[in-house]
């Protein structure tokens, strides 16, 4: 569905149409698809199918610059429950320094607002031109020297978010990118977050949900994903389990981040994921004792420590790794 939000001028005088395209959107697919086809790889294959079919509740918008009819800027912007990230940031080479990325972030930004938005996450490089003008809007580094950015209607958003109270484990769905993303961005609880996916500290998850997505679909006997998530709406913790492809198919790796405020509810969420048959691992840091509970609770026992496995906050953390074997 398109709509049209308002005629603008451009610095050299032309008439462009700002407008949003929310999909699923077959007329506007065929501008949209090619225009961000230099994206590549799950981008693409999130941006197809975005356009031709519903994501379950997710809520994806390409936001539109339109001069003589076509495309020249996007920005898309993906949300559900007051959560979202801003990606797919461009404009055509030769109508760039003209102001069409600035009307159509403004267009982005206000009707964010405007639905209740709470919170969007963005990744670009630190200090680049890129990360001045998404500055200039309101964003601001997850943490110091980063290129990963946080807007907030609300500077308190997060911790009321993820206030306690309770919990039901599900199936993960698409409208958890931007959950799961919030999630992921935060300093509290485990650094060691999703080993499988690269997710160590404050980090973006917006690539990692896409590639994690896109194995589910590929692989469905093999991955197998769980989420805990509240009252509030909040996705509050995830579970995962994927082939570890350095032991030739011989052991699977499990995922588990939880928030600290729902770490009693991480049995729950483990017991409620399938392990695949065979030898099952989790690695665990060192001071993670919510974590490790929850894998002895749930039949896992301790196989060995690594020693110095990598550095957080600049100190040498030790691992432990736990594993359970299934029929």
């Amino acid at each position: 569905m398109y709509t049209k939000v308002a005629d603008k001028t451009l610095r050299t005088g032309e008439p462009v149409e700002l407008g949003i395209v929310l999909g699923p959107d077959a007329e506007h697919a065929e501008q949209i698809k090619p225009f961000l086809a230099h994206k590549g790889g799950v981008w693409n294959w999130q941006v197809e199918k975005s356009l031709h079919e519903p994501l379950d509740l997710l809520e994806t918008r390409y936001h539109v610059a339109k001069l003589g009819g076509q495309i020249i800027c996007n920005v898309m912007t993906v949300e559900y429950g007051r959560t979202g990230i801003l990606g797919h940031v461009f404009t055509k080479p030769e109508q760039r320094r003209k102001g069409a990325c600035d009307l159509v972030m403004e267009v982005a930004m206000n009707h964010f607002r405007e639905r209740g938005g709470g919170v969007l996450l963005l990744g670009t490089g630190f200090n680049s031109p890129p990360y001045w003008i998404y500055h200039s809007f309101g964003f601001r580094s997850v943490y110091e020297g980063a290129g990963f950015m946080r807007f907030a209607t609300d500077e308190d958003f997060e911790a009321k978010y993820f206030a306690p109270g309770d919990v039901k484990v599900r199936d993960v769905l698409w409208h958890d990118w931007p959950r799961l993303s919030l999630l992921m961005s935060g300093k509290q609880g485990d650094c060691l977050k999703l080993l499988g996916m690269g997710v160590r500290g404050q980090a973006s998850y917006e690539s990692g949900f896409l590639a994690m997505r896109k194995a589910m679909s590929e692989h469905p006997s093999a991955w197998r994903v769980k989420v805990v998530e509240s009252e509030k709406g909040a996705v509050a913790g995830i579970a995962l389990v994927q082939p570890d492809s350095r032991w030739f198919g011989a052991v699977s790796l499990l995922d588990l981040h939880v928030h600290p405020n729902f770490a009693p509810h991480a049995p729950a969420l483990l017991r409620e994921l399938p392990l695949p048959p065979g030898k099952t691992q989790c690695y665990v840091e060192a001071g993670a004792k919510a974590k490790a509970a929850a894998l002895r609770a749930c039949g896992f026992s301790w196989e060995a420590t690594f020693k110095n496995q990598f550095a957080r906050w600049g100190e040498r953390v030790n691992v432990s790794v736990y594993a359970k074997s299934a029929e």
